[in-house]
């Protein structure tokens, strides 16, 4: 049996399972239209097959705003959490569905949405090339200490950084095992 995170983390996988399928950094797909893209991915991107996958928050903290049907990134929810004394906000993009509103407190065990991103669902996502979560990290409160969205950008870190996450490829079977 693997280790389990000690009790006092404060970001989980936002999955109960799933396989991790892109990283964050430099990386080069195909879109949903066939063509061939490269790009440097400010996220780390996590799938599961099933039409209803919970997505859950990381941690606690509360939800700063939601995008519905965002041309790249489709459904998304901006959640605010505050680890080890330091404020992030951590987007999880590409839902099929939301169940939180702006200003809700959510903690490790709220459902957030469930996990889109299928092309022939999710119509309105031209970002994505098939079902996943979307997971994105940045310093700050976006929305509170700066407004502009290449900011929040330029905040982003590797997830993995504060985040357990098994390798590219691999498959996790909850949120808690050591990696």
């Amino acid at each position: 049996s693997r280790p389990q995170l000690p009790a006092g983390t404060e970001l989980f996988r936002p999955l109960n399972s799933g396989r991790m399928t892109s990283e964050f950094g430099s990386r080069c797909y195909n879109d949903s239209k066939g063509r061939r893209v490269c790009d440097y991915h400010l996220g780390i991107d996590m799938t599961q097959s099933g039409s209803s996958v919970p997505v859950y928050s990381a941690g606690t903290g509360y939800v700063s705003d939601i995008w519905y049907r965002y041309k790249k990134g489709g459904n998304m929810v901006f959640v605010y959490h505050k680890v080890n004394g330091k404020n992030y906000t951590i987007l999880y993009a590409h839902l099929r569905t939301i169940n939180v509103s702006k200003g809700d407190y959510v903690t490790r065990n709220t459902v957030i949405g469930t996990m889109g991103g299928n092309p022939a669902t999710e119509y309105w996502d031209e970002g994505s090339s098939g079902q996943h979560l979307h997971f994105q990290i940045a310093t700050g409160l976006y929305g509170e200490d700066y407004l502009s969205w290449p900011t929040f950008e330029s905040r982003c870190f590797n997830p993995r950084d504060i985040v357990n996450f098994p390798k590219l490829g691999e498959y996790f079977d909850d949120r808690l095992t050591k990696y």
